[in-house]
């Protein structure tokens, strides 16, 4: 069983870290993130944010997800008044980089997994290589 609350119904033990976490102003995105873990992730930031100015965490562990989930999450952190932390905790894959990249301030904890830098881009021409009558019209490597 978890913690008893004053009015003594059981709160899960779930329930009562989220619940702790708030009151510190902090938000748990875990897991797939799906429409429901969007929404109610939203409903979070917009709730602290209208109940002080002091800065949000959001600690992200996501493994995947939809486009959709990812940009409404996205356009909540950036419309919010106050500055807003992401910690990477776990993993930040798929549309979840999205989320860890929008923050005005990003943590990347050990041993999370993810993105740690910009793929180099240096074997393909850049664009204005690209238009250039000596360069390759092809990619690198590529049949011609």
């Amino acid at each position: 069983m978890g913690p008893e609350r004053a009015d003594g119904s059981g709160v899960g033990w779930a329930d009562a870290l989220r619940e702790r976490l708030f009151e510190q102003r902090t938000v748990l995105v875990r897991g797939e993130l799906t429409d429901v873990l969007a929404s109610e992730t939203g409903a979070a930031l917009m709730t602290l944010d209208a109940l002080g100015d002091s800065r949000i965490t959001v600690q992200l562990d996501v493994t995947g997800g939809g486009l959709d989930a990812a940009f409404s999450v996205m356009d909540v952190i950036d419309l919010l008044g106050v500055p807003v932390e992401v910690r990477c905790v776990g993993r930040a894959e798929g549309p979840g980089v999205g989320i860890l990249a929008v923050g005005s301030h990003r943590v990347r904890g050990r041993p999370s997994t993810g993105p740690t830098s910009t793929p180099s881009t240096a074997a393909w021409p850049t664009p204005c290589a690209a238009r250039s009558p000596r360069s390759p019209t092809t990619a690198p490597g590529a049949a011609t």
